[in-house]
């Protein structure tokens, strides 16, 4: 951000005392502005300026010699005046061509000094906030916040503009978050949900460095809260031995957040940097964080909204992008007269910055489980409806007491049957839910009378399934794809098409299988009770049949993503692991994560055998694998887990401390082991 003021005399021709340089472009299209100011009037021979590039700084050193003729006196005069200083590495490439463009006026040898980065206001008169940034920063368009700025050099130091919805909240004022010691724990809080990760071996810490209030020249109150966030992890996390687990830092950044209340509304100025970038641009950095203020939306701009929502036809300036702050999508209220074009019924209506009141069916066995420990972090109000037969909450493997006492303090119950359809109906209509995550529907007629009860439901997040497509020869499946209408996952199926029939805005979710702690299905457990029993492993046919498998906390992840996502709406998104294995794969794979020797695997014909009503084998036996190249790409989703480390992680919470779901069955093992060892004989 700091700018190089470049200071030259003149050689031959007699120039202004000061002019600035046309902009410069790099090769991503950002301008670099340099100025120039004219110094010293005696002639300098080239070699005066001496440049050199220091690769353990990361910076560009620049430091000045005495010129030939120059006295003492005056040289040790100038030095004192002329302090050598670095440049930062995303200017290297303004310095070097601005002295290209300096050989080219027959100037001579430039001297630099450091000048605070100019700034730039940007206003919303539309969503009512306006504030400063320097100006060489690029506008982001992708996911999230209502606006993003970015350094276009170092890519972690960014800002973005976040508020509540308007139909949701309604503050009076900045303290009704609490003083600012309150409201600082909170933005740390927020800061470290968003920055969840669920690798293995990672470790995010955070500390509220600062909190403040200010009354800013617009006579209104805003608070200041700085924190730090830093990020560890461990190289092999998957070692036996401890000291081969070597913990190290990934990064470390500060975060600059300045929030404000008008329109009932509340408003975050949010700027991320590296630590070590903000010790030289901390000046900068808090004349953008004063230059936030919040200001009454004008009712003219309202007036045109109506009017632009009354003949959709009507453009006062062209559509606004999206721009990406924190995974999730929504409008972005960019501009100064914005379009909103007036939307059907089913379309997005949600804003991500603010907290939902949510509804999860289900949600107290595997995916619900981690669902909501993932939207009661991010500050939606998160309500169960179970039957009430299983424990409402329990502390995972691993989890803090804290953080299990936080959760139970803020989850919400709802007991009764969905089945009792008149008691859905009643019971969510005199609740009103915002959001609702269907986990456990599987029937079409299951979610009537939910949408019956919720007229004014902003969004339906439904899981859905992979077994729905039709199979075929041509793999892997993508969203696209024929389905099976007769497939045992058809009520699914239909759920989607009568969803998509009653104009809702819904998101349907297609998992192939999941897998991880507290999995109620043998999947990986299948495979960890024959290892640990020293047991080989049957597994039918070649062996060689591809599947896939993805991480419960993956797609618990990808669910939040979709949520309050314009690009989301009304889409089925296919989630699962980012890699396909084959059958004998897998069973080497949950030998490797758990730490058991390579397992002898047995193949048979299940034709070969009746195994009556038992499940022989926990997969189907035929290729299944589908694309997840289009969450990835519209919902900027990825799994963090491999197939091993994912495996490890349900080892190490779940089975590897003695606990499943199911007890060991060998029986259908021993009939295709036994006919092996007839024919072995």
């Amino acid at each position: 951000m700091a700018r190089l003021v470049m200071m030259q005399q003149q050689q031959q021709h007699r120039l202004p005392s000061f002019s600035p340089l046309p902009s410069l472009s790099d090769f991503n299209g950002t301008k670099l502005q340099t100025q120039i100011q004219y110094r010293r009037k005696v002639s300098q021979p080239k070699e005066a300026l001496h440049v050199t590039a220091s690769n353990a700084k990361k910076t560009l050193t620049v430091s000045l010699t005495q010129m030939p003729g120059e006295s003492n006196k005056g040289g040790a005069d100038f030095s004192s005046k002329t302090k050598d200083f670095a440049v930062p590495r995303r200017n290297a490439m303004a310095l070097i061509l601005s002295g290209c463009i300096f050989s080219q006026l027959s100037l001579q040898t430039p001297a630099f000094a450091v000048q605070s980065v100019a700034l730039r206001e940007y206003i919303d008169n539309f969503d009512g906030y306006s504030f400063k940034y320097p100006k060489n920063w690029i506008q982001v368009k992708g996911a999230g916040a209502d606006i993003f700025f970015r350094d276009p050099y170092i890519l972690d130091e960014n800002l973005a503009v976040d508020l509540s919805s308007p139909s949701s909240s309604n503050y009076k004022s900045v303290e009704d978050l609490g003083p600012p010691e309150v409201a600082g724990k909170q933005v740390l809080r927020q800061y470290l949900t968003e920055f969840m990760s669920t690798r293995l071996g990672v470790k995010r810490e955070g500390k509220v460095l600062s909190t403040s209030s200010r009354v800013a020249d617009d006579g209104k109150l805003y608070y200041q809260v700085e924190v730090n966030i830093k990020s560890y992890a461990s190289n092999n996390e998957l070692a036996v031995m401890p000291k081969d687990r070597v913990v190290s830092m990934e990064w470390n950044r500060r975060y600059l957040t300045v929030l404000g209340v008008e329109n009932n509304q509340l408003y975050a100025l949010r700027l991320q940097t590296p630590e070590n970038v903000f010790v030289e641009e901390e000046s900068d950095l808090r004349r953008v964080m004063e230059s936030f203020r919040v200001n009454k939306t004008p009712f003219s701009i309202m007036a045109k909204l109506v009017s632009v929502q009354r003949h959709p036809s009507v453009s006062l300036l062209p559509p606004s992008s999206l721009s990406d702050f924190n995974g999730t999508r929504l409008l972005q209220s960019q501009l100064q007269y914005k379009r909103r074009v007036s939307q059907p019924r089913g379309a997005l209506r949600v804003s991500a910055s603010s907290a939902k009141k949510i509804l999860i069916m289900g949600g107290t066995r595997f995916i619900g489980v981690f669902l909501s420990r993932l939207l009661v972090k991010e500050g939606h109000q998160v309500t169960l409806f179970t039957r009430g037969k299983a424990p409402i909450t329990q502390q995972l493997p691993g989890e803090s007491n804290s953080d299990y006492t936080d959760f139970t303090s803020k989850i919400l119950h709802l007991k009764g049957d969905r089945k009792d359809f008149d008691f859905v109906k009643s019971s969510l209509s005199a609740e009103g839910f915002d959001v609702v995550y269907d986990i456990n529907g599987r029937e079409a007629e299951e979610i009537v009378p939910i949408l019956d009860g919720l007229p004014k439901l902003e969004q339906y997040i439904y899981c859905s399934s992979a077994g729905v497509y039709l199979k075929s020869d041509q793999l892997p499946h993508f969203e696209t794809d024929a389905v099976d209408p007769k497939s045992r996952h058809k009520g699914k199926l239909e759920t989607e098409s009568l969803l998509e029939s009653r104009g809702v805005n819904w998101t349907s979710i297609r998992p192939v299988y999941i897998y991880g702690p507290l999995n109620y299905n043998p999947v990986e457990e299948w495979f960890f009770h024959r290892l640990k029993a020293g047991r080989p492993i049957p597994v039918p046919n070649s062996g060689i049949q591809i599947t896939q498998l993805g991480h419960v906390k993956d797609l618990a992840t990808a669910f939040v993503k979709v949520l309050c996502n314009e690009k989301a709406s009304k889409e089925v998104f296919n989630i699962s692991g980012e890699k396909y294995v084959t059958f004998d794969g897998l069973a080497k794979a949950c030998a490797k994560a758990a730490g058991f020797p390579e397992p002898e695997i047995i193949h048979y014909n299940p034709k070969e055998f009746d195994f009556g009503k038992k499940k022989a084998f926990p997969f189907r036996d035929q290729h299944f694998f589908a694309s997840i190249d289009k969450a990835k790409s519209v919902l900027g989703w990825k799994p963090e887990y491999d197939l091993v480390e994912g495996l490890a992680d349900s080892y190490n919470l779940d089975f590897g401390r003695g606990t499943f779901r199911k007890e060991a069955d060998f029986s259908t093992d021993d009939m295709i082991l036994g006919k092996s060892l007839v024919l072995q004989s």
